[in-house]
């Protein structure tokens, strides 16, 4: 993710954006509003649990530390709950 957000600024910086920003497989210039749309849910779906996961970790905590995969897991569906809802 950091390799993208890498490349997505020099891109801007050369004028390229279109081009070098992915959806997915494809660059923002050929992609679809539909296949943005995907990608964007996507990512605030991942977020959401993601924000979830980090609650109550401390800041210099590791997560693996605090978190089990059966809490982990019961967050992504709480995540994804509220995803396929605010999709309705």
């Amino acid at each position: 993710m950091a390799v993208d957000a890498l490349r997505a600024a020099r891109a801007v910086a050369a004028g390229a954006i279109l081009a070098s920003f992915r959806i997915g497989d494809v660059t923002l210039g050929e992609a679809t509003p539909a296949m943005c749309r995907t990608f964007v849910a996507k990512r605030r779906r991942d977020a959401a649990f993601v924000e979830r996961v980090i609650s109550g970790v401390p800041e210099g905590g590791k997560i693996g530390d605090y978190v089990t995969e059966a809490e982990a897991a019961a967050l992504y569906r709480q995540a994804n709950g509220e995803h396929l809802n605010a999709a309705r």
